[in-house]
């Protein structure tokens, strides 16, 4: 039924999987969005709620609302609003898709980047514990020249980043050769924090390497890999990603000991309060 103001809500079906089991979400969320969605020119705001989104869905239907906003002139507002709740993260693990590829909408240029023998690839994983062998993945994809790990702090527990670099030592030290002084850190409960973060460090690396190429894996918790998403759609950046496919309950005695306490967090995405007159 019509609510007051005259719209009729459209309930639209898609397709996160293909027959042969391969996540295809992203894509065909699109391809509906272009056929289901109406002219957005008669609205004045857009709201996604990312609360049962994966990273490869809400990813690319971010991008594609924005740039048709952008290029229809119009003074439209894009939101994201999400519920934080850091514990229900921690609670379930991953069951993560066998391959790594470029997030839909956002390849960056990478493309391009095993036809430039001079690139200099940096990449910019997100750390989550028990996710070593989809890491080795992203690696392997990526084959970066330095790696720069994300960790979360402040996060949900004080001692989350210590626990996060002995959990990969290994990696970071040996598989990665990265100095510690090279560790990034962001704030897990802060989508700007993180979008700051990757701003300073790709601005860094463009002043040194003139073919620097700053890859992003938003693999944290879902409000701080918003900022990912933020940092990816304003400098083009690639993100490496590893579709999930499922999920395991986590019943480790840390899992369990979290705080369940939640909050709204809203993200005002583009809009008339970004333009010249309000910086």
């Amino acid at each position: 039924m019509p609510d007051e103001l005259g719209f009729k809500p459209k309930i639209c079906r898609v397709p996160i999987f293909a027959e042969d089991g391969a996540p295809i979400g992203g894509t065909e969320l699109i391809r509906v969005a272009r056929a289901e969605i109406p002219d957005i020119t008669d609205f004045s705001d857009i709201v996604i709620d990312i609360c049962a989104m994966s990273r490869g869905i809400f990813f690319p239907l971010t991008r594609y609302l924005r740039d048709i906003i952008r290029a229809s002139g119009k003074p439209i507002s894009l939101h994201i609003l999400v519920v934080d709740q850091p514990a229900v993260d921690y609670s379930y693990i991953p069951d993560y898709y066998d391959s790594a590829g470029w997030m839909r909408g956002f390849d960056g240029g990478a493309g391009q980047l095993s036809k430039n023998n001079k690139a200099v690839k940096l990449w910019m994983p997100q750390l989550m514990g028990q996710r070593k062998t989809v890491y080795e993945t992203l690696y392997k994809f990526v084959n970066p020249q330095d790696v720069c790990p994300v960790l979360p702090f402040p996060g949900i527990k004080a001692k989350m980043v210590d626990e996060l670099v002995i959990e990969y030592s290994e990696h970071i030290t040996s598989t990665w050769d990265t100095a510690l002084q090279n560790i990034v850190l962001a704030a897990e409960s802060d989508p700007l924090d993180m979008y700051h973060t990757v701003v300073r460090v790709d601005a860094a690396r463009k002043k040194i390497f003139e073919n620097s190429f700053t890859i992003l894996s938003p693999m944290g918790s879902k409000v701080s890999t918003i900022g990912g998403l933020l940092a990816a759609m304003d400098l083009n950046l690639p993100v490496a990603y590893v579709e999930t496919i499922g999920y395991f309950e986590n019943k480790s005695p840390e899992s369990l000991a979290l705080s369940n306490e939640e909050r709204l967090v809203h993200v005002w995405v583009d809009g008339p309060i970004y333009n010249s007159e309000n910086p």
